[in-house]
């Protein structure tokens, strides 16, 4: 054919031909507006120094038309608006198909001389392409699916596509050397080209082949019977039972499923192992596989036990090759149950479940209640993973960067919190600290008892520094008496934290006990404000004490401390007589709540600071006298 003897048009096939002459070669114009839409042509339009052309048309949306208020696009040709859409947005997801066949000569064979390989025409309306596909059969050994990949396919003339008229049943056409005979079309190809008014002839059969005659042959000898089939032709079998075969046909893929585990840890490199254990009830034949476990080290293998019967005395007789052994001496379904020990070959099996087919036969013939085929829970306690302790510290950098370095094979920074660094930045609580003796305590000198410093927490990272102004006269030289960093409890990886800092605690600092006696005014504000972090700061939870005593019968016990502290029967009371009348009267405050409780009462006067003993009367529910 001449079709055969050109190269197919396809990339790397066609050579490149000159044209010779003065030609236009300039770049084309692709973008138009058809039918209403922006499409692209493919019949480029040359560009011209001089356009003329009108704008772009109204635009259909929704069936509604929406004037362009922007500058009108200059075009090169006036188009206008059509009611109809554009093939690719009518046809889109259309398909039409055509059912046909090749024939493909097969040289130097005895069976056949060529072979009918069917195929499928599919021809997209949007874009008037087209591709072959063959249906794959069953071990047909030939390579198939897609033939010709879709797209737009010339006739021999190399110059106009095919069409749909092109397709015709009963006709041949010829696509790359390959003549397909059209031997079909489907209803919707049909009704489409009905629509259309282009007639469709009728449907015409494959043509019949040596090889499918002899493939259909060997299919029908090699068919197995159903049970049906040979349940009858035992019937017809003079002399015949029916007993094997019949319970071999009902039970057909019918198998229990049991789960049972091995524990052999009490011998050396014992382990405890997962099994499931089918019994086949069609010929009474028993399999075990061991269940592969993940990460568990070993080898998954596929079977533990060949499907074969399970006898119930293993001994080397019973086991010998060859020897068939009797199916009475062999397990069956009567002897699975629940709990039960069934030895398989040397391996004591645990039964402990069944899956819900086997518990449904076993109610159903072997009359078994709910509660004889409840599952048995073997599962362990997780052992508890040991936690490595992390060694101590080794003076290189904070704790936290030997955390990272043990528990990273990369070291890394240790994590920040950003949040909180962004919050109390620059929040930095102040007190005034001193050195105290506590009991068992080694004794202070008198220059140490005299010594005064100030301790800074600084909130953003629970960091803490120590300062201590210089004292004259005494020999202690003054600066850094602790630089700024993190301070932990005596005994304890736990850290001290704004929580444990208020005025009257006592703090254990390497060693060094530092009692805190006062706090500057941004500390008091800034803790008495955020009462639900401080409960020390918290006035409310000073005035529950007190009210809590007063209903215990301590009122006489107040009013005569507050009178006693009061010496120049002023009425009024200084923070060190309030502190020292509630010490009197047994009321458990600590200093920090008695400064914010003397700090929301006090009132100027020419001694000082005061509190007036009304005030905190009234405020705890007692009248003044």
């Amino acid at each position: 054919m001449a079709s055969v003897d050109q190269p197919p048009l396809l990339p790397g096939y066609t050579g490149y031909q000159v044209r010779g002459g003065q030609g236009d070669y300039s770049k084309k114009q692709t973008l138009r507006y058809q039918k209403g839409y922006a499409t692209t042509d493919g019949d480029s339009l040359p560009v011209t120094g001089q356009s003329q052309g009108s704008t772009s048309p109204e635009m259909h949306v929704d069936g509604a038309k929406f004037e362009d208020t922007r500058p009108g696009v200059v075009s090169l040709h006036a188009f206008t608006a059509a009611a109809r859409p554009p093939q690719w947005v009518e046809c889109d997801r259309q398909v039409l198909r055509w059912f046909g066949y090749y024939k493909e000569s097969i040289p130097n064979s005895p069976v056949e001389n060529f072979r009918v390989r069917r195929v499928v025409i599919h021809y997209y309306l949007d874009n008037d392409t087209l591709d072959v596909v063959e249906p794959r059969e069953r071990n047909s050994g030939l390579p198939q699916g897609v033939i010709i990949k879709r797209h737009k396919i010339l006739k021999e003339d190399r110059k106009t596509p095919f069409t749909i008229a092109d397709f015709v049943v009963g006709e041949r056409v010829t696509l790359y050397g390959k003549t397909v005979q059209i031997v079909d079309a489907d209803p919707y190809t049909r009704r489409h080209l009905d629509s259309k008014g282009v007639p469709v002839n009728p449907a015409q059969e494959y043509p019949d082949t040596p090889f499918a005659k002899t493939a259909a042959l060997a299919q029908r000898h090699t068919e197995s019977p159903t049970g049906k089939t040979l349940l009858t032709m035992a019937g017809q079998t003079a002399g015949s039972t029916l007993g094997k075969l019949e319970t071999y046909l009902q039970n057909s893929g019918k198998v229990l499923r049991f789960f049972g585990v091995w524990d052999d840890r009490e011998a050396l490199y014992g382990d405890r192992r997962p099994y499931r254990l089918h019994y086949f009830l069609e010929d009474s034949t028993v399999e075990v596989l061991e269940t592969n476990e993940r990460n568990s080290g070993r080898q998954a293998f596929p079977v533990f036990l060949r499907r074969g019967p399970l006898p119930k005395v293993q001994d080397a007789a019973s086991t010998k090759m060859g020897r068939t052994v009797d199916k009475a001496l062999c397990y069956g379904p009567s002897d699975f149950r629940i709990g039960t020990v069934i030895p398989v070959f040397g391996r004591p099996l645990f039964v402990h479940d069944c899956d819900a087919f086997t518990r449904e036969w076993y109610k159903a013939n072997m009359g078994f209640t709910e509660e004889e085929l409840a599952p048995i829970d073997v599962r362990e306690p997780p052992k508890a993973v040991r936690v490595q302790p992390l060694p101590p510290p080794t003076g290189y950098g904070s704790p936290e960067d030997t955390e990272a370095n043990c528990t990273s094979l990369v070291p890394r920074p240790p994590k920040r919190d950003f949040i909180k660094l962004m919050h109390k930045d620059k929040i930095v609580l102040r007190f005034r600290c001193r050195l105290v003796q506590v009991p068992g305590g080694k004794p202070l000198t008198k220059v140490d008892s005299e010594r005064r410093m100030v301790m800074s927490y600084f909130a953003a990272n629970d960091m803490m520094a120590i300062f201590e102004p210089p004292l004259p006269n005494t020999g202690v030289v003054g600066g850094k008496y602790l630089e700024r960093c993190f301070v932990c409890k005596p005994k304890s990886t736990d850290r001290y934290t704004d929580q444990d800092l208020y005025v009257g605690a006592v703090l254990d600092v390497h060693g060094a006990y530092f009692e805190l006696f006062e706090a500057d005014e941004f500390t008091l504000q800034y803790m008495e404000s955020n009462r639900s972090n401080y409960p020390q700061a918290d006035i409310s939870v000073a005035l529950a004490t007190i009210r809590d005593s007063l209903h215990r019968g301590k009122e006489a016990e107040l009013r005569t401390a507050l009178a006693e502290a009061d010496t120049g029967a002023s009425g009024c009371l200084t923070f060190d007589q309030l502190d020292a009348a509630l010490s009197n009267a047994s009321i458990p405050l600590i200093k920090h709540l008695v400064l914010a409780l003397f700090r929301a009462l006090q009132q100027p006067s020419d001694e000082g600071k005061t509190l007036a003993i009304s005030d905190l009367l009234r405020l705890v529910g007692l009248r003044s006298n």
